[in-house]
C-alpha cells in the first residue's frame, strides 16, 4: 500500500511538472507573435515601428512621382570621371548625358531645374529617356539633387579600336577605296585638233546610307518603336523570313 501511494505520489509531481513546461511554452510561442496582431479583417498587420515604416514609404511614393523607378537604381548619380572633372576644372562648361528616372516625366521641370545651374539642353532623346546638355562641370552633383535625374555622365566622343577585326572583314579596305572620274575635252580648231583629258580621284563617303541590317532572333514585332520611323508610324523593316515552318 505504502508502496502504492508512493507511485502515485511521483507520478502526480511528473504530471504537475509537465504541466508547467507546456504553460511556459506556450506563453514564449504567444509573446513571440506579439508584434502581429489581428485587425478584424482576416489581415495580420506588424508593431508600430514597422507599420510607421510602411506608412512612411507609402508617403514617400504618394510624394515622389516615379519613386520605383529610383529605387531601381542604387549607386553615385555622378560618374566618376564627370565628378573628377569638377573637382580639378569646374568652371568648365562641358557636354553631358543625363538620363532621367522616369521617360514618361514631362521635361519641363527638369529643364528649369537645369537652367538655374547654368546649364541648357542641346538634345533630347525621348525613346532613351536621356537629355543631352551643356553646363559647369562644377553644377553637375547640383543637378543630380533632382527627383527627375537618375544619371549624369560626360558626353564622351566613341572612338574606334580598331585592331584585326578590321582588317579581317575587310572594313579598313573598304575605307581606303577611292573612285576615279576622268573628263576627256577635245577642241577643235580649223587648222588643228586637240583632246584634254582630266582625270580626278575621290573618296567613298562612308555616312551608312543605303545600308541594311540583317537580324536573326526567336521572333521579332516589326511595329515595335524600335523599328518605327521617328514619326512612329511606319515600320523601317522591308523584309522578313520565317524558318521555322
Amino acid at each position: 500500500m505504502i508502496k502504492r501511494s508512493r507511485f502515485l505520489t511521483w507520478l502526480t509531481c511528473f504530471s504537475l511538472v509537465a504541466s508547467l513546461c507546456s504553460g511556459i511554452l506556450i506563453t514564449d510561442r504567444v509573446q513571440a507573435q506579439a508584434p502581429y496582431s489581428h485587425d478584424g479583417n482576416n489581415q495580420f498587420s506588424r508593431d508600430d515601428d514597422d507599420a510607421h515604416d510602411n506608412n512612411g514609404d507609402a508617403k514617400g511614393d504618394h510624394r515622389g512621382h516615379g519613386r520605383s523607378q529610383r529605387r531601381a537604381f542604387t549607386g553615385e548619380k555622378v560618374s566618376a570621371e564627370l565628378k573628377k572633372l569638377a573637382r580639378d576644372s569646374g568652371h568648365r562648361r562641358v557636354k553631358v548625358i543625363l538620363q532621367t528616372s522616369d521617360s514618361g516625366d514631362d521635361d519641363t521641370e527638369i529643364e528649369s531645374h537645369l537652367k538655374d545651374k547654368g546649364g541648357r539642353v542641346t538634345g533630347q532623346m525621348k525613346r532613351l529617356g536621356a537629355l543631352a546638355i551643356e553646363l559647369p562641370a562644377r553644377a553637375a552633383e547640383a543637378l543630380a539633387e533632382h527627383r527627375q535625374v537618375a544619371f549624369v555622365s560626360l558626353d564622351q566622343e566613341v572612338q574606334a579600336l580598331g585592331g584585326h577585326i578590321a582588317q579581317t572583314t575587310g572594313a579598313d579596305a573598304v575605307r581606303q577605296q577611292t573612285t576615279t572620274t576622268t573628263t576627256t575635252t577635245t577642241t577643235t580648231t580649223s587648222t588643228s585638233t586637240s583632246t584634254t583629258t582630266v582625270s580626278s580621284t575621290t573618296s567613298y563617303t562612308l555616312d551608312g546610307k543605303g545600308v541594311g541590317i540583317a537580324v536573326l532572333d526567336s521572333g521579332i514585332d516589326p511595329s515595335h518603336i524600335s523599328f518605327t520611323d521617328s514619326t512612329g508610324s511606319f515600320s523601317r523593316v522591308v523584309a522578313s523570313r520565317d524558318f521555322t515552318g
